[in-house]
């Protein structure tokens, strides 16, 4: 900074008075404490940010992982000769059909036919 050489003090001293170099002193420290003050807010600005970020990426993680995400609708299951009402069922990690027995349409299908049918749904 300019007015940090002797010369200068001295040659602002001598034409401007003492009162002006104390004001410039204080004008550095003022300068000096926001600095300072501007930093400390941008560190708590950054750390709260960032236990934002991580607790948004253990919510995901969380939802993902530990609540399956159920979706259900009624639904017929097509196969050779039988046709039975009933339940699809999807969450994270199955998909599955549920026969309504209590259905008449099921209680119309042969007993022989309706215990040999079965699928078998790979995922990758």
């Amino acid at each position: 900074m300019l007015l940090c050489s002797q010369e200068w003090q001295n040659s602002l001293q001598k034409h401007a008075g003492l009162a002006f170099i104390e004001l410039i002193n204080e004008g550095r420290l003022l300068s000096h404490a926001m600095r300072d003050h501007i930093v400390r807010v941008a560190n708590e600005a950054e750390f709260i940010l960032n236990r934002m970020r991580a607790d948004d990426v253990l919510k995901h993680a969380d939802f993902e992982v530990r609540r399956p995400v159920n979706i259900s609708t009624k639904a017929r299951l097509v196969a050779p000769g039988l046709v039975a009402p009933g339940t699809v069922s999807l969450t994270s990690t199955e998909l599955y059909f549920e026969v309504d027995e209590e259905d008449p349409e099921f209680k119309k299908i042969d007993p022989e036919v309706s215990g040999l049918w079965c699928i078998i749904i790979i995922f990758p």
